[in-house]
């Protein structure tokens, strides 16, 4: 029996969350993917069921570009 594990990461500059960038550039849709590829290693460590709805979409599609191998599906 497989078990699940749902993680909703709270973006940098949403939310709780700061984004400690030292330039006042706001993060791109690729620093969004390359976040949650972090995420993607050192929580799960293998590939992910990924979902994204509207611009969690647009992340979700900039780390299937990105890092592939993370992705097992995509919601």
């Amino acid at each position: 029996f497989w078990g699940w594990r749902l993680l909703a990461p709270d973006l940098r500059g949403f939310g709780g969350s700061t984004d400690e960038r030292p330039d006042d550039a706001a993060p791109s849709i690729d620093d969004y993917a390359d976040d949650i590829a972090g995420l993607v290693r050192e929580v799960a460590g293998m590939p992910v069921v990924l979902g994204g709805l509207s611009m969690g979409g647009y992340v979700a599609f900039a780390l299937m570009r990105r890092a592939p191998s993370l992705v097992r599906a995509l919601i």
